[in-house]
């Protein structure tokens, strides 16, 4: 086995090393880790210039990848931090995420049609009749969400 040993000057720099060898083979990143990705390295003061080419995309791209797609939880010391945002909350970006907010987007990675659509598909080909109690408790309390908010 061929070893590569290296020494970096701090967590960054390793960090860094391991984003960029990772960028360059096995599964492509997502769109989603690509934003983490983005959101760490702004927390690690990277500059926007060394994380792009790490991750081999246009800085112009990387921006509005930030702009597009992170929004802002409140910290235990009262500040603002930014966070990548998944995509069935991409539409929040930018703005500041409530509790629920952020916990859906610790969870939530499709888009909410997907899930409707999914849901539906599955209720036509006679889920409840052959779900488990605990889907069809499921389904009775989405049932009631969407009672009283639509």
């Amino acid at each position: 086995m061929e070893v590569d040993f290296r020494d970096f000057a701090d967590d960054n720099e390793l960090w860094l090393a391991a984003v960029a060898a990772n960028a360059t083979h096995g599964l492509a990143y997502t769109t989603y880790d690509r934003r983490r990705i983005l959101v760490e390295a702004e927390k690690r003061g990277i500059s926007r210039d060394v994380i792009s080419t790490a991750i081999r995309m246009p800085v112009e791209k990387a921006d509005k990848k930030i702009a597009d797609g992170s929004a802002f939880v409140k910290t235990t010391a009262g500040n603002r931090e930014r966070v990548a945002l998944r995509t069935a909350l991409k539409p929040l970006a930018g703005n500041l995420l409530t509790k629920k907010q952020e916990e859906a987007n610790k969870q939530s990675s499709m888009k909410a049609e997907y899930h409707a659509e999914a849901l539906v598909k599955l209720l036509r080909a006679g889920l409840l009749s052959w779900c488990s109690k605990t889907v069809r408790a499921a389904v009775m309390a989405l049932h009631k969400e969407l009672a009283k908010q639509v």
